[in-house]
């Protein structure tokens, strides 16, 4: 299903800077969206919507940032509206409908867009109310989610060993950073199932980052906990939020492991809103500065010699977490005309420290063909 793209939501507006990434520029960071990216930096939103039948807008980094409303992002509301074309707003917020509804009005959103509201929170509670119902749980999160359990919360227990289930909605501290409390609450608890009613790891709350429920589902999930999971990118969202049959549908949001893979999970169109949660990463602006500042200078190595080496080419790749970093490279020895593999498990980012200091850190493997095309291999360390 085609993906497009787009720094700001706009329904048409060429006058306006909203600049939007390239198809190979997202590519390159965004492992995946695999499929084609159509720019709509000049067209904005109209370019496409005629042959959108419903569109699922999400509402946190789209239609607000937490503190206050987009004038933009409800303007295409408004335009949408005018064009008769149906929208829910879709978001996973960890309470119910009504509570998200009242948070957008004290914002300043029109009831009329209100009421098109549908919550992660308002899923899980259905379900909640069909699966779990008269068992005890334990809740994890802050005070203000109590909404989500108000009509049964008779069966909370203040203790998790005496509970059946937990609730995560999030932490119990937004502004903490330290994850550790909660891997030391729940690592000795990984019989329990979680119930996470917000996947979303991190949201950034005006210009301050917060953790949400899925950080700490995520650390539950690591202990070997089993976790079920409600809202974006998981199908009952979709389905229990429109009648989504026979229809052309858009997803328009800010976040790549839950709006856009959810999009792509249900095969329907998506709109990527790049100055959201993801605006400080891969940011390509400024890999165009680190670029140029390397591009055509002298880089001077162990490798290069002291007259150094012109830097004519960058290749980027997406980063990752790493666990533990080794170091391979295969090379042709000069000495010997030979294959070689060099090795260590020290690393490699450091690997000229770790020749100097403990070259018997690093292993060398050399490959020999004899007349009889077998392998001969001797290893050594150098």
């Amino acid at each position: 299903m085609r993906s497009y793209s787009l720094k700001a939501v706009i329904f048409q507006d060429a006058e306006k800077k909203y600049m939007v990434k390239k198809t190979k520029e997202i590519h390159r960071f965004l492992s995946y969206i695999s499929l084609m990216t159509v720019n709509l930096d000049k067209t904005g939103l109209k370019s496409i919507i005629n042959d959108i039948d419903l569109l699922f807008i999400d509402i946190w980094g789209v239609l607000h940032n937490g503190i206050k409303l987009y004038k933009e992002s409800i303007n295409v509301l408004d335009k949408l509206e005018q064009s008769k074309k149906e929208y829910i707003l879709l978001t996973n917020a960890p309470r119910p409908n009504n509570t998200v509804i009242n948070f957008l009005k004290n914002l300043g959103l029109d009831q009329s867009k209100c009421k098109k509201v549908s919550t992660s929170g308002e899923v899980a509670l259905k379900y909640l109310k069909s699966k779990y119902k008269a068992l005890k749980f334990f809740h994890v999160g802050p005070p203000r989610d109590f909404d989500l359990f108000k009509s049964f919360e008779e069966f909370k227990v203040n203790n998790l060993d005496e509970s059946d289930f937990i609730i995560c909605t999030g932490l119990y501290d937004n502004f903490s950073e330290n994850l550790d409390y909660y891997k030391n609450l729940l690592k000795n608890k990984i019989d329990k199932k979680m119930v996470c009613t917000n996947p979303d790891l991190v949201v950034d709350r005006g210009s301050n980052r917060e953790f949400c429920a899925g950080s700490v589902a995520k650390i539950f999930e690591d202990l070997g906990g089993d976790v079920e999971y409600f809202g974006k990118p998981y199908p009952l969202i979709y389905t229990q939020s429109a009648d989504i049959k026979n229809k052309n549908i858009l997803c328009i949001g800010d976040n790549l492991n839950t709006d856009i893979k959810g999009a792509n999970v249900q095969n329907f169109k998506s709109l990527f809103i790049m100055n959201g949660i993801h605006k400080n990463e891969n940011n390509i602006d400024e890999l165009k500065v680190a670029s140029a500042e390397l591009l055509g200078k002298k880089l001077i190595t162990p490798q290069t010699g002291i007259d150094g080496k012109e830097v004519k080419r960058i290749y980027v790749e997406e980063s990752s977490e790493i666990s533990k970093e080794f170091y391979l490279s295969c090379i042709v020895d000069r000495a010997t005309s030979k294959i070689a593999f060099i090795s260590s498990d020290q690393g490699g980012m450091d690997i000229e420290e770790v020749a100097k200091n403990n070259p018997e850190k690093i292993i060398t493997t050399r490959i020999d063909f004899n007349v009889k095309s077998k392998w001969k291999i001797s290893t050594r360390v150098d």
